[in-house]
């Protein structure tokens, strides 16, 4: 025995297509945001995180090979802080398989560590 469907229920239950909007939007706002938060300065702090495999002493050597003076250690595994400029490190890190994300600020006081 099926039960019937009230049309009343399936009206509520269905997105509608304004609905959908809003939340393409909210989604748009939110990627935007992040994107804003987390790109890398044009000269400072960065985060190298390796996608595409490598270890810390691969990020060492690519910071090296790129003109950026070492900071530390990253938050991800294998990851390291440099501080250079985006115009020298963005294109070779994207060719190389890196994740290049903002360095400073955004997480506390300290920013990431």
């Amino acid at each position: 025995m099926t039960m019937p469907v009230l049309p009343v229920a399936e009206a509520v239950c269905r997105p509608t297509a304004r609905y959908r909007l809003l939340a393409g939007q909210l989604v748009a706002a939110v990627v935007g945001v992040a994107a804003l938060l987390l790109s890398p300065p044009v000269t400072g702090a960065m985060l190298l995180i390796p996608v595409a495999g490598g270890n810390e002493g691969d990020m060492i050597r690519f910071a090296f090979l790129h003109d950026a003076q070492l900071i530390g250690r990253g938050p991800v595994a294998g990851s390291v802080m440099v501080r250079g400029t985006r115009a020298r490190l963005l294109p070779a890190a994207l060719a190389a398989g890196l994740l290049v994300i903002a360095g400073g600020g955004g997480c506390g006081a300290g920013g990431l560590r």
